[in-house]
C-alpha cells in the first residue's frame, strides 16, 4: 500500500482512543501496513492490563515476518508497567509451535528485561529456546550479544557452559564482533574465541 510510517502511528494513537477493541476484531486484510498499524493501536491503548493482554494473545498468529515483530515489540510498553506481570505472560510463549511468537517472546526480553534483576532468569530463558525456525534462532543470537555488551564477564562464563545450538551461539559472536559497544581486546577475544566453530551454511541476515 505504500503507507509511511507516520502516518499508521498517527491513525494508530487516534484509533487508540476511540473503540480500539471493537476496531480490532473486525475483518482485516493481511497486508502490511493493516497487520503493523493493529500493532501499533495496542502499544498505545488503554484498557485494563487483563484486556491488553487478550489483545495481544489474538494478535500473535498475525505476525508473519520479523519486521511486524520487531515493530510490534517496540511499540507495546506493558512491560514498563508491571514487568513480573509480563514475565509470567511471555515465559510459556519460548515453547510456542510459532515460530514469530517465540520471536516475539525473545524480543520483548532483549527490549524490556536486560536489567541485572532479570540477568540469570533471561539467559536460562534463551538457553532453553529449542525452536528450529531461523528468525526465532537469529533473535535469541542478537539478544545473547546485547546482553553480552551489557553483561560480558556474566555472559562469556554462560557461553563456556550453555547448551545453545551452535548456530545460535556462532551468530551472537559474531553480532558481539559487529557491536560498537564493546572494547578492542573484548572484539579479538570473542573473534578467537569464535574461531572454535565452523560458520553455518545459511548466510541470511
Amino acid at each position: 500500500m505504500g503507507v509511511r510510517l507516520p502516518q499508521l502511528r498517527k491513525l494508530a494513537k487516534r484509533l487508540a482512543r476511540e473503540n480500539w477493541q471493537g476496531y480490532l476484531i473486525q475483518d482485516w486484510g493481511t497486508s502490511f501496513e493493516e497487520v503493523l498499524l493493529q500493532g501499533m493501536i495496542l502499544g498505545y491503548a488503554k484498557g485494563t492490563w487483563e484486556q491488553r493482554l487478550q489483545a495481544v494473545t489474538a494478535y500473535l498468529p498475525q505476525i508473519r515476518n520479523w519486521s511486524i515483530c520487531d515493530s510490534f515489540c517496540s511499540s507495546l510498553k506493558m512491560p514498563k508497567e508491571n514487568p513480573q506481570g509480563f514475565w509470567e505472560y511471555l515465559s510459556p510463549l519460548r515453547d510456542a509451535q510459532e515460530e514469530f511468537t517465540v520471536r516475539f517472546a525473545v524480543v520483548m526480553l532483549l527490549n524490556y528485561y536486560r536489567s541485572p534483576e532479570y540477568y540469570s532468569r533471561c539467559i536460562a530463558y534463551l538457553d532453553g529456546v529449542r525452536h528450529p525456525g531461523y528468525y526465532a534462532k537469529m533473535a535469541v543470537a542478537w539478544a545473547l550479544s546485547l546482553f553480552y555488551c551489557s553483561f560480558p564477564q556474566e555472559t562469556m562464563a554462560y557461553f563456556a557452559d550453555s547448551s545453545l545450538d551452535r548456530e545460535i551461539l556462532y551468530r551472537a559472536l559474531c553480532k558481539i564482533i559487529e557491536s560498537h559497544s564493546i572494547t578492542s581486546q573484548q572484539r579479538e577475544e570473542i573473534r578467537e574465541y569464535r574461531g572454535q566453530f565452523s560458520a553455518p551454511g545459511d548466510t541470511r541476515v
